[in-house]
C-alpha cells in the first residue's frame, strides 16, 4: 500500500506542475482495472481554480486481491524568486483535520513529502482514508479541512463526486 500511495504521490506532483497549463476540465471519476494484475484503481482529481494558494485535492483507491489502500493527496505548489528556493509551509506542521457539517472526521496521520523543480516548491501531503471515510464525506452538506493553520473547503462539486466514489 505504501508504494502505491508514492506512485500516487510522484503522479500528483506531474499534475501540479502541469496544472498552469491544463484547461479546466470536468470531474470526473475514472475506474480502471487490469486484468494482467488484478489491480483495479479508482482516481480522482478536483479540478479547482487556478488559485496556487489552494492545494490540488486528489484521491486514489487501489484494490489488488484482499490488498486495498485509499488515500487524499494535497500538493502545495510555491514558486521561489530570482534569487531563493521558495520556503517550506508544510513540512514541520502537515497535520491534516477533516470538519465535515461542523463534526470532526478522523483519517489517519498524513505523511509529507516536498521538492523543488525548476524553481517551483511541490509541497504533498499523503493521508491514508478509509471507505467509511469517503462515505462520510459523501453525505456531507459541507466539508472544511486544515492543513496545519490553513484552512480549505470542498465544492459541492467534489462532495458529489465523492458520492460517486463511494458507490464504486
Amino acid at each position: 500500500p505504501g508504494g502505491r500511495l508514492m506512485r500516487l504521490a510522484l503522479s500528483v506532483m506531474l499534475v501540479a506542475l502541469a496544472g498552469v497549463a491544463m484547461p479546466a476540465a470536468a470531474q470526473v471519476v475514472s475506474d480502471n482495472f487490469d486484468r494482467g494484475s488484478g489491480e483495479r484503481t479508482i482516481e480522482y482529481t478536483a479540478d479547482g481554480s487556478r488559485d496556487s494558494s489552494r492545494p490540488v485535492l486528489t484521491f486514489n483507491a487501489n484494490f489488488s486481491g484482499d490488498d486495498s489502500a485509499s488515500g487524499v493527496t494535497l500538493a502545495f505548489v510555491s514558486a521561489g524568486d530570482e534569487t531563493n528556493a521558495p520556503r517550506s509551509r508544510f513540512s514541520a506542521c502537515h497535520n491534516v483535520e477533516w470538519i465535515v457539517d461542523g463534526q470532526p472526521l478522523a483519517a489517519s496521520r498524513a505523511s509529507y513529502q516536498g521538492s523543488v523543480i525548476d524553481g517551483e516548491l511541490i509541497e504533498l501531503v499523503v493521508q491514508e482514508v478509509t471507505p467509511e471515510w469517503v462515505s462520510a464525506i459523501s453525505a456531507a452538506q459541507s466539508v472544511r479541512y486544515r492543513v496545519c493553520r490553513d484552512e480549505y473547503a470542498l465544492t459541492a462539486g467534489d462532495i458529489q463526486v465523492f458520492g460517486m466514489v463511494a458507490a464504486k
